[in-house]
């Protein structure tokens, strides 16, 4: 990834925090839709999701409560959940 698409995501992220943004009421309506969408493609648990791009892993802990093995992969440091604790026995992070 060229070093200013870099760097303008970190400081778009840094500016507008994710969670802040998902705990909104336009955010939590989105969130709650979104998990709706998710839902309708994916297999039953027990499976294993890599959650690419995972901000501050609100999807993440969401399907591990769910029963799902969840990775959390998330590049930009801001945006990696306080605290950072995997929910699942078998978790890789």
């Amino acid at each position: 990834m060229p070093e200013h698409s870099k760097r303008s995501i970190e400081q778009y992220y840094s500016e507008f925090p994710e969670h802040d943004r998902l705990s909104s009421s336009s955010g939590q309506l989105e969130f709650e839709r979104t998990k709706r969408i998710v839902l309708r493609f994916l297999r039953n648990p027990p499976a294993t999701i890599a959650d690419i791009g995972a901000g501050t892993g609100a999807y993440s802990f969401w399907l591990a409560s769910l029963g799902y093995e969840t990775h959390l992969i998330e590049p930009s440091r801001p945006s990696l959940p306080r605290p950072y604790f995997c929910l699942t026995p078998l978790c890789s992070l």
